[in-house]
């Protein structure tokens, strides 16, 4: 029985991020000693219900650091200085450390799990480039900026050669190759852990649907997905086609703003759910028949991911670890052209729906908790 801490800057049903931690947990919580860690309150029974878990604190234990000062969470680059010092100070009460949300240096070789690249602000910019003047000013060409992130690594006490002897976990394919190319890291592949829905819906029980999920911001996006599906519904005026939009936004956001006034005359066939968790979550995607994303260089596609679960038959861009989810050229799309061509030679075949939703629920196996278990407990067993 090995000591094994597992650090996550936040804890809380919001995104895909937190299922990580949370099955580590679960697949080791019989075997070792576990103990999570993250900033803010951690929710056992909140989050078992968000991702499916079953956690107690009778099996695994948890530390709760308080939310940093609120001249901290303003700034990204500070927002998880008090953890990251923290679990530096700690790190030899534990005999493997992981970071299951990107690098960190925690002063002994460990396990990271790598979520995405903004740990790396060039590729953060190559990725998800800014929208806005102010912001293009404010993240990509401020001398100041450069300043601002020195001090956080000095700060933090990390160094690129301190997270770079740990055992890194790409969460795709997409994601090993940048890895390799940028920094030189070999990396071991384990998709991440997405929950299977309850109960299965039938094909012909849901409805000629279209369903967008994710949080509401530029990158992914959403305007252009938007008007696929018009462009779709109009060539195929004979059916039902609508769409749902599933996330959260920010505090007075002017995407979403935007957004809004696009669609304020197309209530008829667009609906805005806002941030759905859990089961409510999962309703609504198994009462659809497609899902659809825009954003190309998704490091993997929880959504997406998700949305395959569902049984939903979902269309993706090029680029990025989302195409290792769909992984078939009907369901992959270049441009906005294209994804609407190939949107309705799906649609209006009902034997091409069928292969293509045969071939999804093979692929939604790759995604599933269980591989993910099995795969983390391999990984523990054989790590030195």
């Amino acid at each position: 029985m090995k000591k094994i801490l597992i650090v996550h800057p936040e804890l809380r049903p919001r995104g895909g991020s937190e299922a990580r931690p949370l099955w580590i947990a679960q697949a080791l919580k019989e075997d070792h000693e576990v103990t999570l860690i993250s900033q803010g309150n951690i929710d056992f029974p909140l989050l078992n219900e968000a991702y499916g878990t079953s956690l107690q604190e009778k099996e695994v234990k948890k530390i709760e650091l308080p939310y940093p000062s609120s001249i901290f969470t303003r700034f990204d680059a500070y927002r998880s200085l008090p953890l990251i010092r923290y679990c530096q100070a700690k790190s030899n009460e534990f005999d493997i450390l992981i970071s299951s949300y990107n690098v960190l240096d925690l002063k002994k070789r460990g396990i990271q799990f790598i979520a995405d690249f903004s740990f790396s602000d060039r590729l953060r910019r190559k990725f998800n480039p800014q929208h806005g003047w102010f912001n293009k000013l404010k993240y990509e060409f401020s001398p100041l900026r450069a300043i601002y992130l020195k001090i956080a690594q000095w700060i933090s006490r990390t160094s690129s050669s301190g997270w770079k002897r740990n055992l890194t976990v790409a969460n795709s394919k997409w994601t090993q190759l940048i890895l390799k190319a940028e920094f030189n890291i070999n990396s071991e592949v384990i998709y991440p852990p997405v929950k299977s829905p309850d109960n299965k819906v039938s094909w012909e029980d849901r409805e000629e649907g279209f369903v967008i999920l994710g949080r509401i911001s530029p990158e992914k996006k959403i305007e252009q997905a938007i008007e696929i599906v018009r462009r779709v519904r109009d060539y195929l005026s004979h059916k039902n086609l609508h769409l749902h939009i599933l996330g959260g936004s920010g505090p007075k956001s002017g995407y979403y703003e935007k957004l809004r006034t696009l669609t304020k005359n197309a209530q008829d066939w667009i609906f805005w759910e806002g941030p759905v968790f859990g089961p409510n979550k999962y309703a609504i995607l198994q009462k659809h028949k497609y899902g659809l994303n825009c954003r190309p260089f998704e490091p993997f596609g929880i959504a997406v991911a998700e949305m395959v679960k569902s049984g939903c038959l979902v269309w993706v861009p090029k680029r990025g670890g989302q195409e290792e989810i769909v992984s078939h050229p009907d369901l992959i799309y270049n441009n906005l052209e294209e994804a609407v061509q190939k949107t309705i030679e799906v649609v209006e075949n009902e034997r091409r729906e069928l292969l293509l939703r045969q071939h999804l629920a093979e692929q939604a196996l790759k995604f599933s908790t269980e591989a993910f278990t099995k795969k983390v407990r391999n990984l523990i067993s054989q790590f030195e």
